[in-house]
């Protein structure tokens, strides 16, 4: 889904671009121009987008897990636990010198 509504969202937004790309080059760009193209892009990409969301099952409201009671307590518990144990598991690795690997070049200094 994703990856077809932003292929959708380029072919939509691409001639807006061009239009204020042409005006960029005769430096004759307004604020004005860059808000009538914003607008008209949001009224193509709204109906789409809520269709996505209710297409995906995202129409729905949250609703917070019941964690009264004892079922509540053991499930707190249980997700602590499980975050401690994944601490450790991090800190005994780089305590032996295993550490996560860099591989984005262009972030580094």
């Amino acid at each position: 889904m994703g990856g077809n509504q932003a292929m959708r969202d380029t072919v939509d937004m691409l001639p807006a671009i061009l239009n204020l790309a042409k005006k960029s080059m005769k430096n004759t760009i307004t604020e004005q121009d860059y808000t009538k193209e914003v607008k008209e892009y949001e009224i193509k990409m709204s109906p789409c987008a809520f269709g996505w969301v209710k297409a995906s099952g995202g129409s729905g409201e949250l609703v917070a897990p019941n964690l009264d009671g004892y079922k509540g307590w053991l499930t707190v518990f249980v997700i602590s636990r499980a975050l401690y144990l994944a601490w450790l598991y991090g800190a005994v690795l780089s305590f032996f010198g295993f550490g996560p690997k860099d591989d984005a070049l262009e972030l580094r200094d």
